[in-house]
């Protein structure tokens, strides 16, 4: 049978994309995210076709978990410090939130009770960023 070539992370596809709000330079902003296999990028606005520089990453190879909230998630980093990710409607928590759990390892914070329970907690009416700590994306 016939295989699809294996793409490098930069030639696929994004698993999501739109616009997202974090936390830069202690406060909320509104940024364009892309998914990739290995981070998550972004930019002032949706980048031209064919750019490669992004405004900052998240390297996702630096988180031990993730946790769905609301309108967004939590990204859990290994330091034990925390990054809320609002992406608004519930569709859109649901493109992210699959992306991500699709390329996450399972570690011991992210055991396979905790992706099902992520999954079935799209729908939560919590708010991605009550009373949570967050960090500081690092560009």
């Amino acid at each position: 049978p016939l295989r699809a070539p294996v793409r490098p992370a930069a030639v696929e596809g994004p698993l999501a994309e739109g616009t997202i709000r974090i936390q830069l330079d202690g406060r909320m902003v509104v940024k364009h995210g892309r998914l990739l296999r290995d981070r998550i990028e972004y930019w002032e606005r949706p980048p031209a076709p064919g750019s490669c520089s992004a405004d900052g990453t998240i390297l996702l190879h630096e988180l031990t978990g993730l946790e769905t909230l609301g309108s967004g998630f939590l990204l859990k980093y290994r330091s034990g410090q925390k990054l809320g990710v609002n992406v608004g409607d519930p569709e859109s928590v649901r493109m992210w939130s699959t992306g991500l759990l699709s390329i996450m390892p399972l570690t011991p914070t992210m055991s396979a009770s905790t992706r099902s329970s992520v999954a079935q907690s799209s729908t939560s009416s919590r708010n991605a960023f009550c009373q949570g700590s967050s960090v500081e994306a690092r560009p």
